[in-house]
């Protein structure tokens, strides 16, 4: 099985994208993830970067994003949640977000979210246009500036859209990571019959998961929740462009988050029974010989007793599985009695 692509994703250094865009979806928040991409985690014996993380916060308090004792030097918070246009002293939040991109030192931009920031320059075009700027500057620092983006908008989000075009510059290396609930992989395996890989076959399954998730707002998962549902269990999509992904140019990927750590999928408690189950039936596929996707309401398989009886019933071919002896080629023809053999008029039986 191959390794996660989430760590490499979120930790920060020279195979961290420029551009990380993390979304939040209606029945799963992205916020674990933005977190440990504020406070990446340290492993046992490794040295800290000396990077600097400057979070801008326009919808989430700061509160909800890290434990800040105002003691750490390498965040730097932005507490903008009441900067409003048309409301008291208001200050264009594009002023120091680009003055936190000039230091020379390795920088982390965070910018909570992307909604907010476009309520708060007015414009789709002029959010759009700034931040491809800002992408742009990230991609020149060759891996010393990372710009993340939160939204909670859907998928279909002209800013997102934009921001995602392949043909921008900036897009050929990008990371984007959407969180949904399990709950979806629950409706995906019992109302389509599509497991996720790798229990289910993987074209297959994108094939429904991306045209589902993407109306995700209109299904009601409580119909296939699980009682046992882990709150902390997220699905995490994700979609890899360049350099961020390592087999391919372009790379999907379906992994899982819990505890405040990326994980498998099928490692994810939530989804224990579908894969529990899924297992079972394929390990009686092996020895039925049924289809694991033929769920029929009666018995395909056979038993020793009917196997030995189909295998003694003769072959209804004259030769009975024994080769022809070679013969000579012959047309064996019998008149029949409506035959009207007429050389002089050949077409006479045609009524003409």
């Amino acid at each position: 099985m191959a390794s996660l692509l989430l760590p490499t994703i979120l930790a920060p250094g020279k195979a961290q994208p420029p551009l990380v865009i993390l979304q939040s979806t209606p029945h799963a928040s992205a916020i674990p993830i933005l977190r440990r991409v504020i406070r990446p985690e340290q492993g046992k014996g490794t040295v800290k970067a000396k990077r600097k993380t400057v979070v801008f916060c326009l919808f989430y308090p700061p509160s909800a994003l890290l434990d800040y004792n105002g003691g750490d030097d390498d965040v730097e918070l932005h507490d903008l949640l009441c900067n409003v246009p048309s409301f008291g002293d208001f200050k264009d939040p594009r002023d120091a977000i680009n003055t936190a991109l000039q230091d020379p030192q390795p920088t982390t931009l965070v910018i909570d979210s992307l909604d907010s920031l476009q309520s708060d320059i007015g414009s789709i075009s002029a959010t759009s246009s700034f931040l491809t700027e800002l992408c742009k500057r990230s991609i020149r620092t060759d891996g010393d500036h990372t710009i993340v983006l939160h939204t909670t908008s859907s998928s279909t989000s002209p800013l997102l859209s934009s921001l995602l075009h392949s043909s921008l510059s900036h897009a050929k290396n990008v990371a984007h990571i959407v969180a949904h609930s399990p709950a979806l992989i629950t409706h995906v395996a019992a109302e389509y019959g599509t497991p996720p890989p790798p229990l289910g076959h993987e074209d297959r399954f994108w094939g429904v998961w991306m045209p589902v998730s993407a109306r995700q707002a209109t299904i009601d998962l409580t119909v296939n929740a699980d009682a046992d549902l882990a709150a902390d269990d997220t699905v995490v999509d994700i979609l890899t462009r360049g350099a961020a992904s390592r087999r391919k140019a372009i790379e999907r990927r379906l992994e899982g988050w819990a505890d405040g750590t990326p994980c498998e999928v099928t490692a994810l408690r939530s989804l224990r029974r579908i894969f529990s189950e899924k297992k079972r039936v394929i390990e009686e596929t092996s020895t039925s010989g049924i289809p694991p996707d033929m769920n029929v309401s009666f018995n395909l398989s056979l038993s020793e007793a009917q196997q030995r009886a189909r295998a003694q019933v003769p072959l209804p071919y004259a030769h009975e599985g024994q080769p022809l002896p070679p013969t000579a080629g012959a047309i064996l023809y019998d008149p029949d009695s409506a035959d009207d053999i007429d050389d002089d008029d050949p077409d006479e039986d045609l009524d003409i």
